[in-house]
């Protein structure tokens, strides 16, 4: 049982009984010498029945296995997003508190050494379910690459052998829409994505709780049949916020906190399976997809570098019966050997041209593995910023990162890779330079034809806010020019800095920033678009307009560029330059909606109705099933005065989605305007609720409540808002508008308008809670405090025009 390595997993209790002979204790001296007068018949007659049991035990064992497998295993793909395997119990970390995890790793073989290929959400489990490297199947980084549609994986691998399969994902990197659903019969995304803006990731993400609800919701009511269910967990992902009581136990590693969150709903997962399916086999497979720099490196999340923190993974596979149970493998192996392991597993022929191989060798321990070193890559600097991407290869014991300053860590010496020893240890590079060159050209031969997205606005914005910036398609021209990643990091952290800044609305602070990096490094498109984008959210459309066009001419492969430049043209009344950046991008992308409802937007301010009408005809046809779309045409219906068809555009977007923001907003419009104002009032409520951060909606529920006498209901609509939105500054604005309105708990109004205006609303709304604040202090008898906050909310008003003077 003691393999090649040296692993040395418990024997069978069935053999051992069979060696065990009987005690020679109380024997007596005839029967002693009778065995020595007949030993050699005796030997050969217990020769003869050890062969007889010996060959009876070997055809037990053989039906039982065969009965076995007549069984197919079921498989439970357990993946746990930003883990560092070295935040694990079962890989020697004392803080850890993941007993489910570290449990998997005692019944099952751990490896020691498992390397991601790129240190990305959506290419890493590209890589994962297809056994192909980047270079082979073209996914190269978030929110812009679609899974290619011919790439064979996991899923469209064993739902062909007759395996129900579903999957539950928790981030909105993984969502259906970028391709990596196929082969499965049920995939759960949905993301809300109406709740917020891009304050919070927790909007865009489904929590742990939620992901194991989901699976075991499928566990309970999925058809018969072997099953293969994934489960995505992406709690560990940046903000580190666990909730309670994790949040408390580890309020000084939050981080580690996630971690153990995450272990618990696993924990979840494995005790129904193993409570309810005993009588079937089951594999198990535990992988994170990239690690965490934990601002190691001066990397703050991941992406940026390929050092240990954010390539080394937990790889754990569990076998039905325990099989090899505590087995620890120290060989170097990459996620891209998965697919192909699962495959041997379940007895499948593993797809043509899978870059992986089998593990099953080491799994088993009956050898026919060959170690090689382990690849990797990052285009995320290159494709956000500019810089170099980077290539990596790693062994047992030394790792090169290829860039313009080619990187050499001697781990076994240096672990945490502090010392590049790139210039003094040549000799020892240069195996690894030509391997890699070798294998990159092995590799990138048939590879798929890249396959890109095309985002929607909500859908970047929301990257954004995962850590991600923006969409960007490739652009041709090689890497040897550019700048090596880790001489600009400071630029990389001080771009996430501004984009912190802007999610707490510190505007100025997030101007200055954006300015200080485009002055250091003009190339980096994904500061100028942000700066652009921060000019659009203040309104500053001229501004906009003029840092946009720079950044279209820089990017013109990314359609997200020039629909910002068409919105900021279109809002500062430039309608011929509009539609000429329109125009130029619908050569590009000539199936974008966008740019068609923008075009007949233009069309409308210029009178022409008949030509906005067919275009937006267009854009119903391309989009048939877009909630949002509708909800848009909705509300450019309503400002043409078309009540009946803005109703109805409504209804639709609804119909598709219940949480489409601005489309119970348009109802409301319209019932008030048709004289029904009792109904306009409940549409007006659901708004605030899918809407928390337009203003309209609020405005508008405040003085049709003051109207109908309704001032207590429109207090419980906003507590309840107040909860599902903490973040949001409107809810909180409007409650101290109505206590102050109601004459009571003036207190607990200062406490609301003062906290709305922390939260740093928009100047209009800022405006309000400096007079709301300047009337509760005087009802308080606070002149001085009343005098101030009034003359805060002139100084708003001013630089407002008359928008803060209407809202009161």
């Amino acid at each position: 049982m003691r393999d090649s390595s040296g692993d040395s997993p418990n024997p069978s209790p069935g053999l051992l009984r069979l060696r065990k002979g009987p005690s020679g204790a109380g024997r007596s001296a005839g029967a002693t010498r009778r065995s020595r007068l007949v030993r050699p018949r005796l030997f050969a007659f217990g020769l003869a029945l050890g062969i007889a049991v010996v060959a009876a035990l070997v055809l037990l064992r053989g039906r039982i296995g065969s009965e076995s497998r007549a069984r197919p295993w079921n498989v439970l793909f357990i993946t746990v997003d930003t883990l560092r395997a070295d935040r694990l119990g079962a890989y020697g970390y004392a803080g850890a508190r993941t007993p489910n995890m570290d449990r998997l790793a005692r019944e099952g073989v751990l490896f020691e050494a498992c390397i991601s290929p790129t240190p990305l959400t959506l290419p890493a489990h590209t890589s994962l379910f297809s056994g192909t490297y980047p270079l082979h199947h073209g996914v190269r980084d978030n929110g812009s690459f679609l899974v290619p549609p011919t790439l064979p994986t996991l899923a469209t691998l064993l739902s062909g052998r007759g395996y129900r399969t579903a999957a539950v994902v928790a981030a909105f990197v993984l969502d259906s829409r970028w391709g990596l659903n196929r082969g499965f019969s049920e995939y759960v995304d949905g993301f809300d994505t109406h709740q917020t803006g891009i304050t919070s990731i927790g909007d865009i993400q489904r929590p742990g709780n939620e992901v194991a609800d989901r699976a075991l919701a499928w566990l309970e009511r999925r058809p018969k049949g072997p099953f293969f269910l994934w489960a995505h967990f992406y709690d560990p992902h940046d903000p580190y916020e666990p909730p309670s009581p994790y949040r408390e136990e580890f309020a000084d590693r939050p981080y580690d906190g996630e971690v153990a969150f995450a272990d618990a709903q696993i924990g979840r997962l494995l005790e129904w399976v193993e409570r309810n399916q005993r009588e079937e086999p089951l594999l198990v497979v535990l992988a994170g997809d990239h690690g965490e720099s934990l601002g190691e490196h001066e990397e703050s999340g991941h992406g940026l570098f390929l050092y240990e923190t954010t390539l080394r993974v937990p790889l754990i596979f569990r076998l039905p019966d325990r099989e090899r149970a505590g087995t620890r493998r120290a060989e170097t192996v990459s996620l891209v050997d998965v697919m192909p392991t699962v495959a041997e597993l379940l007895r499948f022929p593993a797809p043509p041209g899978l870059q992986g191989q089998s593990l099953v060798g080491l799994l088993r321990g009956t050898g026919g593995f060959t170690e090689r070193p382990a690849y990797a890559e990052t285009y995320y600097p290159r494709l956000h910023f500019g810089w170099s991407e980077l290539h990596a290869l790693r062994d047992r014991r030394w790792k090169w990162i290829d860039s313009p300053e080619p990187e050499l860590y001697d781990l076994a010496a240096d672990p945490g890779e502090g010392r590049n020893l790139a210039d003094s240890a040549a000799d020892r590079s240069l195996p690894l330079r030509r391997r890699l060159a070798s294998w990159s050209q092995e590799w990138s031969r048939g590879a798929l034809p890249v396959a890109m997205s095309r985002a929607d606005p909500e859908t970047l914005r929301k990257l954004a806010s995962l850590g991600y910036l923006t969409g960007a398609a490739p652009e041709p021209g090689g890497a040897s020019a550019l700048p090596a990643p880790r001489r600009r990091v400071g630029l990389y952290n001080d771009l996430l800095r501004a984009r912190s800044l802007v999610e707490q609305r510190d505007f100025a602070g997030a101007e200055r920033r954006l300015r200080a990096i485009l002055a250091a490094d003009p190339q980096i498109v994904d500061a100028e678009t942000a700066l652009g984008s921060l000019y659009l959210q203040q309104k500053k459309f001229a501004e906009a307009a003029r840092v946009l066009a720079g950044a279209v001419e820089r990017k013109p492969s990314d359609p997200t560029v020039a629909l910002g430049l068409a919105v900021a043209e279109l809002a500062a009344g430039r309608l011929a330059a509009a539609e000429n950046t329109i125009e130029a991008a619908l050569r590009l992308f000539p199936n974008d909606s966008r740019f068609f409802l923008l075009l007949g937007q233009a069309a409308d301010a210029r009178g022409d109705r008949a030509r906005a009408e067919k275009l937006e005809t267009r854009v119903l046809e391309l989009e048939p099933r877009s909630a949002s779309a509708r909800a848009a045409l909705s509300e450019i219906r309503l400002r043409r005065g078309d009540l009946e068809v803005a109703r109805r555009l409504a209804d639709e977007a609804l119909a598709l989605d219940p949480r489409t923001r601005g489309a119970h907003y348009c109802r409301a419009v319209v019932l008030e305007q048709q004289g029904r104002p009792d109904a306009a009032w409940e549409e007006y409520a659901l708004e605030v609720r899918v809407a928390p951060n337009d203003g309209r909606p609020f405005r508008e529920l405040m003085i049709l409540s003051r109207r109908l006498g309704r001032l207590s209901p429109e207090a419980e609509i906003l507590k309840e808002v107040q909860r599902l939105h903490p973040e949001a500054p409107l809810s909180a604005l409007y409650l101290a508008r109505n206590l102050l309105d109601r004459g009571i708990e003036l207190s607990e109004g200062i406490r609301l308008a003062e906290r709305a205006l922390e939260m740093r609303p928009d100047p209009a709304e800022a405006a309000l809670a400096c007079y709301v604040l300047a009337d509760l202090y005087s009802r308080t008898g606070e002149p001085s405090l009343s005098r101030d906050f009034a003359a805060r909310g002139r100084m708003l008003e001013r630089s407002l025009g008359a928008s803060a003077s209407a809202a009161r």
